[in-house]
């Protein structure tokens, strides 16, 4: 009787895990159109979702939230292949013009993004080596503004701030549930 009751408890977080999977494809397809939309009608937005730093703050909140490595690479990669097929797909509709190196470089970053998802689920956790990776991701976010980008605007510094605070919260709650 106890081995149905696990069975089905266990039934139960999957379905869990895999609707937050879809929900969070249904979030990039969201965030993908929206950026499209924000690249036609804003100028201010549209240079903030144009540019790395929002991604990597988005994919680093779905990463430390995932329950486990594997869920933060599914998740991770879910969202962003929605989010690049949602952003292209409505150019394409629009009529927009882009780039097909850039658009090169996305799917290239959509690719190894299971991979960094993966990576940054331990940044979540207590330890020297999350700090290591906080750290690292406060030097890399800039970094990749300037290698694509020519220059570090506002913005990414303002979202780079904003990553490693998430990061800083989500080890500091590890830490009290290890002590507590």
């Amino acid at each position: 009787m106890a081995h149905r009751f696990l069975f089905l408890c266990s039934r139960k977080l999957n379905f869990a895990r895999i609707y937050r999977s879809i929900l969070i494809f249904f979030c990039g397809i969201f965030l993908g159109a929206a950026a499209n939309l924000f690249d036609l009608y804003t100028t201010n937005l549209g240079n903030v979702f144009s540019q790395t730093s929002i991604w990597i703050f988005l994919c680093t909140a779905i990463s430390v939230y995932s329950s486990s490595p594997k869920r933060a690479a599914v998740n991770v990669f879910f969202f962003c292949t929605a989010m690049l097929f949602s952003y292209y797909g409505s150019a394409v509709i629009s009529h927009r013009s882009f780039s097909p190196s850039i658009v090169c470089g996305w799917l290239l970053f959509a690719a190894f993004t299971p991979l960094l998802g993966s990576r940054v689920w331990h940044a979540g956790k207590s330890g020297p080596l999350s700090k290591l990776m906080t750290f690292t991701l406060l030097f890399i976010e800039p970094a990749i503004s300037i290698i694509l980008f020519d220059k570090v605007r506002f913005s990414d510094l303002l979202i780079g701030v904003f990553t490693v605070l998430l990061l800083i919260k989500k080890q500091a709650s590890a830490v009290q549930k290890s002590v507590g």
